[in-house]
C-alpha cells in the first residue's frame, strides 16, 4: 500500500501478507482519514502496529498511567542497599572469585577503592550523587598530599564506574550508575622523558652486581612495562632462543584478551644482563624490585633521595617510565625501523611508536644497547672509548621487519 505524507510529500508504503490484509488496512486508513481529517496520513504505520502491541501488553490500561508508574521506579530511591563499605569488600571478593585481577591491578584496586571508602564509606549506594562523584575526583590527591594528575584521577573515575556496575549488576540495592555522563580529565600530551647515556651507564656502572640490574634490563633493554618487569619469572626467559613470554596475567593487553605474549629480536645485551643475574632476581616480589630500584637510581645520583621540592617530584615523577620510553626512542635512533620497534615495545599502532622519533642521537643508542655486566663496570671515559661492535652497525643496516 502506498500514500503521500501529506506533510512533507514523500511517499510512503507498509507491505502485508496478503491482499485481503492490505485492503482491510486500507479501508482502516480511509475510516480514519474519514473521521480524523487528513492529519492521520502522517502516522508511521510501523509506530502504529509498535503502539497497537504495547496497548496489548497493557493488558488494557491506559498507557501513560503505565509509563508514569514506570519512571517512579526507575527514579525512587531503592528502600535498602548496602553502604559503600559493605559493598567494596563483595566486589573485591567477588572480583577475587572470578580472577580477573592481576597482582597489579589489585593493588591499585586496593588503593583507588579504599580513597573512594575513606570519603563515602558510610553511605548507601544509592545515596551517591554524580555531582559528588565528580567533586571528589576533582579533589583527589595521593598519599602525600599532591593533587594527583590527569592519568591518575581518570584511573580512579574508571575503577569507581567498573565498581558501581558490578552493584547494579548484583542487585546491591542502587539502579543508576553515578560515573555515567562524568568526562574523563584531558591530559597534556607531553614528549617522552628519555635517559640520558651518561645516566644510563651510572645506573648499570653502580648497580651492575645487584640483583635488581637484570630487571631493569628487562625495562631498559626490551621495553618492558615496569609493572611487567617485577613479576616476570624465570620460566618466561628462554636464554637459548633469546626469547621473552609474558604470561597474560602480568601483561597490560594480555589481561584484556587473556592471552600471554612472546617476542624476541631484542639486542644481545638484554641477555647478558639475564645470564648474569642472581637466582634470587626472580624471587624479588613487585615490592622487593619497586623499592630496590629507587635504591639504586639513588645510589646512581640519578633520582633525588626524596621530593622535598617541586623539581624533585617532577624528576622522581619522570622515573616511573623513563627506561620504557628509553629503549624505544634509542632503538629507533640506532636501528631506524619503526615496524621492529613497534613489534618489541608491543605498540598496536605506528603511531605511537612514531612519537618517540628523533629523542635520540644515533651514535648514542648504538653505545647505550652496549651496555652489559661487562661493559658497564669500566670508568665513563673508557666506556665512550670502546669501539662500537661490528654486530650493532650491521644490525642497524640490515633491521628486517618480524
Amino acid at each position: 500500500m502506498h500514500w503521500r505524507d501529506p506533510d512533507t510529500g514523500a511517499r510512503k508504503s507498509e507491505a502485508f501478507p496478503s491482499i485481503q490484509a492490505r485492503e482491510d488496512a486500507a479501508k482502516t486508513l480511509a475510516d480514519k482519514i474519514k473521521k480524523n481529517g487528513s492529519t492521520v496520513l502522517s502516522f508511521d504505520p510501523v509506530k502504529w502496529n509498535y503502539f497497537l502491541e504495547c496497548e496489548k501488553l497493557a493488558g488494557g490500561a491506559d498507557l501513560r498511567f503505565v509509563i508514569h508508574e514506570w519512571k517512579k521506579q526507575q527514579t525512587a530511591a531503592p528502600t535498602k542497599s548496602k553502604t559503600v563499605q559493605e559493598a567494596i569488600k563483595d566486589f573485591m571478593q567477588l572480583r577475587d572469585r572470578e580472577q580477573s585481577m592481576g597482582v597489579d591491578s589489585k593493588r591499585h584496586a586496593v588503593k583507588q577503592l579504599g580513597r573512594f571508602s575513606s570519603k563515602f564509606g558510610n553511605l548507601h549506594l544509592h545515596e551517591i550523587t554524580k555531582e559528588q562523584i565528580r567533586d571528589w575526583l576533582d579533589n583527589l590527591k595521593s598519599d602525600d598530599g599532591e593533587k594527583l594528575g590527569p592519568h591518575a584521577v581518570n584511573a580512579h573515575h574508571k575503577r569507581v564506574s567498573l565498581f558501581f556496575q558490578y552493584a547494579i549488576n548484583e542487585n546491591w540495592g542502587v539502579t543508576i550508575n553515578p560515573c555515567s555522563g562524568i568526562k574523563h580529565k584531558k591530559a597534556e600530551d607531553k614528549d617522552p622523558v628519555v635517559i640520558s647515556l651518561r645516566d644510563a651507564w651510572a645506573f648499570f656502572h653502580a648497580n651492575h652486581d645487584q640483583r635488581v640490574a637484570a630487571r631493569v634490563a628487562l625495562e631498559a633493554f626490551a621495553g618492558v612495562r615496569y609493572t611487567t618487569a617485577g613479576l616476570i619469572d624465570k620460566s618466561g626467559l628462554n636464554t637459548e632462543a633469546k626469547g621473552l613470554r609474558m604470561k597474560a596475567s602480568i601483561h597490560k593487553t594480555g589481561k584484556t584478551d587473556g592471552r600471554s605474549r612472546y617476542r624476541d629480536g631484542h639486542t644481545d645485551n638484554l641477555w647478558e644482563w639475564i645470564k648474569n643475574a642472581p637466582e634470587n632476581t626472580w624471587q624479588m616480589t613487585p615490592l622487593n624490585y619497586r623499592e630496590e630500584k629507587r635504591i639504586a637510581a639513588i645510589k646512581a645520583g640519578i633520582r633525588p633521595a626524596s621530593n622535598a621540592s617541586g623539581e624533585d617530584a617532577e624528576k622522581i615523577g619522570a622515573m616511573r617510565n623513563v627506561w620504557r620510553h628509553s629503549f624505544i626512542s634509542y632503538h629507533l635512533a640506532a636501528f631506524k625501523n619503526l615496524p621492529l620497534t613497534q613489534y618489541l615495545a608491543q605498540h598496536s599502532n605506528p603511531q605511537t611508536t612514531e612519537e618517540y622519533e628523533g629523542m635520540a642521537k644515533h651514535d648514542d643508542a648504538l653505545r647505550y644497547f652496549m651496555l652489559t655486566p661487562q661493559t658497564a663496570k669500566l670508568p665513563w671515559e673508557k666506556f665512550l672509548k670502546l669501539p662500537i661492535p661490528k654486530t650493532l652497525t650491521a644490525a642497524a643496516k640490515t633491521s628486517k621487519t618480524p
